[in-house]
């Protein structure tokens, strides 16, 4: 090791400076000498450390001087331990979107969880850039032929590679203060295996408060890898826990933005009408169950749930449950009807 005398102080490579703590570090062909300079543990004093490289060869690369606590080190040493032995092992977390054409609203919801070790885009081939934004910002694009909402779930879950998985949406955004609790959530040692993810969503110009959209769970989002799955519905997924203890309940909510105006409110209840009706076709049903399930279903929301209280944006998140609700039932019949309600294959002649 290449010899350093800093005035007043003895060699490190000689005389009784030579038990002081020295570590030795070689990456690749950098090779880099840690020793502590010093006098007696009594003149309190701190250390200074020289930090010599060398090259594969033998050359010297240079060096760099510091300031150590000089009692921590000596105590260490003596106690043949590390310097710091509490420090918790930080858990690596997973996030994974879904997204089908959500070009306006994907690189919020990247950039709101880029504190994550590994954010996933499934998609199921957008053909409006969403894939091409996400890879810009650094998340791994899975495309997934679409068979499902749970089926598609299964699937960003396979893609995770870390310990913890914490589900999003391409809709939502994760705040500060949720990203804070779920690290100190999967760092707990006595962490639960899933949990569920209170949401707020905005939506014509206010905060919703009631409507049944607060605390919106949907399924557990925060979860260990391997202690859970979904069932294979069309929509409304249910979720499989693997688990013997109980779901947990984080206490701040992420944001939801389920609309950007009302034709995504329409194009949504016509979308997932039809998914929803693949469900129940298999029922006794009719149109007339179709109205009445509709009925209940505004009153729930509106009455039961207080929309009343969410204004006109309440009034409209109910008259959307009925519409979607009744036509997903009148979207069955018309499946089970199946060639009753087909036109004629010619226009009969009127007398």
């Amino acid at each position: 090791m290449h010899k350093f005398q800093r005035p007043g102080h003895r060699s490190v490579t000689n005389g009784p400076l030579m038990n002081y703590p020295r570590t030795i570090i070689r990456h690749d062909h950098l090779e880099v000498s840690v020793c502590l300079l010093g006098q007696t543990i009594q003149h309190r004093q701190q250390g200074v450390t020289a930090v010599i490289g060398r090259d594969h060869d033998g050359n010297k690369l240079g060096r760099i001087h510091f300031e150590l606590d000089y009692m921590a080190l000596e105590n260490a040493h003596a106690a043949r331990k590390p310097l710091n032995t509490n420090t918790p092992t930080m858990r690596n977390i997973s996030v994974y979107i879904i997204a089908f054409n959500e070009a306006e609203k994907v690189a919020a919801t990247i950039e709101s969880v880029k504190w994550a070790d590994e954010i996933i885009l499934v998609d199921s081939w957008s053909t409006d850039g969403t894939p091409e934004i996400a890879a810009r910002l650094g998340a791994k694009v899975v495309q997934v032929d679409f068979k499902g909402f749970g089926d598609l779930r299964n699937q960003a879950i396979a893609a995770c590679s870390h310990e913890w998985i914490f589900s999003l949406d391409a809709d939502e955004r994760c705040t500060p203060e949720a990203e804070r609790e779920i690290r100190e959530t999967v760092n707990d040692p006595k962490a639960a295996d899933a949990y569920w993810m209170p949401r707020r969503n905005y939506f014509m110009g206010r905060w919703i408060q009631h409507s049944g959209w607060y605390p919106n769970y949907r399924q557990p989002q925060l979860f260990r890898k391997g202690f859970m799955t979904y069932d294979l519905k069309p929509v409304h997924e249910g979720y499989i826990l693997n688990s013997t203890q109980p779901i947990g309940h984080l206490r701040n909510p992420i944001w939801q933005f389920p609309f950007k105006n009302m034709a995504e409110v329409m194009h949504k209840s016509n979308r997932y009408s039809t998914l929803g009706a693949e469900k129940i076709k298999h029922k006794k049903l009719s149109m007339g169950s179709a109205l009445t399930h509709g009925i209940w279903a505004f009153v729930k929301h509106y009455i039961f749930k207080l929309g009343f209280l969410d204004g006109w944006a309440g009034f409209v998140i109910a008259l959307g449950n009925f519409e979607g609700t009744f036509y997903r039932y009148a979207k069955a019949v018309e499946m089970q009807k199946g060639a009753e309600w087909k036109a004629p294959e010619q226009t009969a002649r009127h007398l």
